[in-house]
């Protein structure tokens, strides 16, 4: 197979492949889209992992993506070229199954430029279109995801991650069963335990101590998941009582969206290790409000996703794990611009290197970095790489 027929293949199963949440579906099938998958890096990349297997490149592909493009197959030869598909997925060190690229919108000056980037961000085959949730952002991210829902068929809707403080726990999962029914199933529900203190005090809303929100979140997640059952819930807690209260609508996805927690803190990560399905590994904040790399170090990773495995126990494998890239800078300079940044951000060039918010390097180092991360911090759990969109 030649290098052009590779990369037109390539990206076609890549595409395949995130855009679900399997490895064979009804979605799938063998017909493969035409349009980029992801932005130019982030093609090129997730291409040069596809190809770390060596095994795919079979002349049965050309035949197979040959067929899928140009004449529909019979019954007898769909199935014969979905066990291709799923054998030849079972080759890539990355599929959707355990890596995945989210992106996060932040900037929004109307409806239409919302819906552009949600639908651009579809179109270059990201996983799932996160929204903060902060008072000094333009959008509130419910009603903005609902939006983008409208706006988009195939991309997965998430919360990266909802203040607990800011909302009643029955009124966010009323809000979280709406947007999952009219989204047809694609909502992921982010939530933590909030942390910048300077918007809580602007808002007036009392910024208790860490233990004290960790403790009021535990209990908002376990009302959450009782009202989504769409039974009456009967709850009294330290914080909140629930009297009866039936949830409706209900839920498109069964038993429920996938839940993230997300948080730095031992408690926290206690908290998410039980109760969620993605874990966002956050960084500790400094008393002003700037983020402490240094937490995002390699063994502080390390050592975090240590003791949430611990805390999951029999979970353990079949958790997410997210981290939010905050800087990915392309250059065939590794050295040299780890050596001029490094200062920036209160680091050495070697610490840079290995932070967990920095991607640096060429294109192949950037990969080498995403493989070796994910083998070291996630495998054999699945890794969700988030960046920020801030144009």
């Amino acid at each position: 197979m030649n290098n052009s027929a590779r990369r037109s293949i390539a990206p076609s199963v890549l595409s395949c492949c995130t855009r679900c949440k399997k490895s064979c579906c009804a979605i799938c099938r063998i017909s493969f889209p035409t349009t980029p998958i992801m932005s130019k890096l982030t093609a090129k990349i997730v291409y040069r992992l596809y190809h770390r297997s060596r095994r795919h490149s079979q002349p049965r592909w050309a035949h197979l993506a040959d067929q899928g493009a140009r004449r529909p197959v019979g019954y007898r030869a769909q199935i014969r070229a979905l066990r291709q598909l799923r054998y030849a997925l079972s080759l890539l060190p990355v599929t959707c199954e355990k890596f995945r690229f989210g992106v996060i919108g932040i900037v929004g000056e109307s409806r239409k430029q919302w819906q552009a980037k949600a639908r651009r961000a579809e179109e270059l085959g990201y996983s799932t279109f996160l929204c903060w949730d902060h008072f000094d952002y333009a959008l509130a991210p419910l009603p903005a995801l609902l939006c983008a829902a409208a706006a988009t068929e195939r991309i997965r809707l998430g919360t990266l991650v909802l203040a607990n403080d800011f909302r009643h726990p029955a009124v966010l999962a009323k809000d979280a069963a709406t947007l999952d029914l009219l989204s047809e199933g694609r909502l992921e529900l982010g939530i933590g335990a909030g942390w910048k203190e300077s918007e809580y005090r602007e808002a007036g809303i009392a910024f208790d101590a860490p233990a004290v929100r960790v403790r009021r979140l535990a209990e908002s997640v376990a009302i959450i998941k009782q009202l989504w059952r769409g039974k009456p819930v009967q709850f009294k807690g330290e914080f909140y009582e629930i009297d009866g209260l039936v949830n409706k609508p209900r839920l498109y996805q069964h038993p429920h969206p996938p839940l993230v927690i997300g948080g730095a803190r031992p408690q926290l990560l206690a908290l998410a290790a039980r109760e969620a399905n993605t874990i966002a590994l956050a960084t500790r904040m400094n008393a002003d409000g700037s983020p402490d790399f240094v937490d995002s170090l390699g063994p502080r990773v390390a050592a975090k996703v240590a003791y949430v495995r611990e805390q999951a126990g029999e979970r353990a494998d079949t958790l997410e794990f997210q981290i939010n890239v905050g800087g990915v800078i392309v250059t065939p300079d590794r050295a040299a611009t780890a050596e001029q940044l490094a200062p920036t951000v209160g680091l050495s060039a070697a610490q840079l290197l290995d932070c967990a918010q920095a991607l640096v390097g060429s294109e192949d180092e950037i990969v080498a970095d995403l493989v070796e991360r994910r083998e070291r911090w996630a495998s054999p759990t699945s890794a969700l790489t988030s960046a920020s969109w801030t144009r």
